[in-house]
């Protein structure tokens, strides 16, 4: 099939430039069918896909998009078109109960995914899991955009939330969750370090586990001892077992593990 490219000259020609058909827009003439004069359009349909269509076919709608409402009924049966649904509806859908926490703040989806769920699919790739969901990062506060986006787990998840307390050490931000795994100390433990401004150089080696109640530095079995019988001296004289620990920069199982074995010493 021939296309002549030339500009029309015949003046029973009809420019369809700048038409909207259904969910195309005319963007410009791209030529005419030999022999019989069919004039051809490059059109650009909402879902941000380019395609060219015969005029005819556009004035008589037999032509209103570029195919992607029948690619629609078949996303609907995508595995990640419920991901997909739920994301335009967070950021959309003043009625949806997390739009305050998404759309309410500002938060937008990227253009082209919002308009064409493959677009977003191809991006994403498939979903590891059904424990991952999609997931804002690096910046929590962005939208949903490339670059910024990622599956999950729950953990990783909540481990990227605006409400997590925020910690700096040699120049590098973690949450403190992930400063407590990595040096191997609960949570309480590294939080009241923190709260103490107490060193956290030399506390253990990162990912070994304390065992149960030795949230301590790594000291003398002399120095410890003498340290643990610090703390059960202070409650033995009316501290409560949380005092003794934020003065200690301990945790409180440690206190109360220290009280147990000072009390049945004689």
């Amino acid at each position: 099939m021939a296309i002549e490219l030339r500009n029309p000259k015949n003046k029973r020609f009809i420019d369809l430039t700048g038409k909207t058909f259904g969910t195309l827009t005319v963007k410009s003439f791209m030529g005419f069918k030999k022999p019989i004069g069919c004039s051809k359009w490059i059109c650009e349909c909402q879902c941000g896909r380019t395609f060219e269509a015969w005029g005819n076919a556009l004035r008589a709608g037999q032509c209103t998009n570029c195919g992607c409402k029948r690619r629609e009924k078949v996303a609907t049966k995508h595995p990640l078109y419920s991901t997909w649904a739920g994301m335009i509806e967070r950021c959309y859908d003043p009625k949806c109960k997390q739009y305050k926490n998404y759309g309410g703040r500002g938060i937008t989806v990227h253009d082209g995914w919002r308009k064409s769920f493959w677009s977003f699919a191809e991006y994403m790739g498939q979903k590891p899991s059904g424990f991952y969901s999609v997931d804002r990062f690096p910046d929590n506060n962005g939208n949903y955009e490339p670059g910024n986006v990622r599956w999950a787990t729950k953990q990783e998840q909540n481990r990227n939330r605006r409400s997590n307390h925020l910690v700096t050490l040699d120049g590098l931000t973690k949450t403190l969750a992930e400063w407590a795994d990595e040096f191997g100390i609960s949570r309480q433990a590294m939080l009241q370090r923190v709260q103490s401004g107490r060193s956290l150089h030399g506390h253990r080696q990162p990912n070994s586990r304390p065992k149960k109640g030795e949230n301590e530095p790594e000291i003398s079995f002399s120095e410890r001892r003498e340290r643990r019988r610090t703390i059960y001296e202070q409650v033995a004289a009316g501290a409560t077992v949380e005092i003794a620990a934020k003065s200690h920069g301990v945790s409180v199982s440690l206190v109360r593990s220290a009280v147990r074995e000072f009390r049945s010493t004689p």
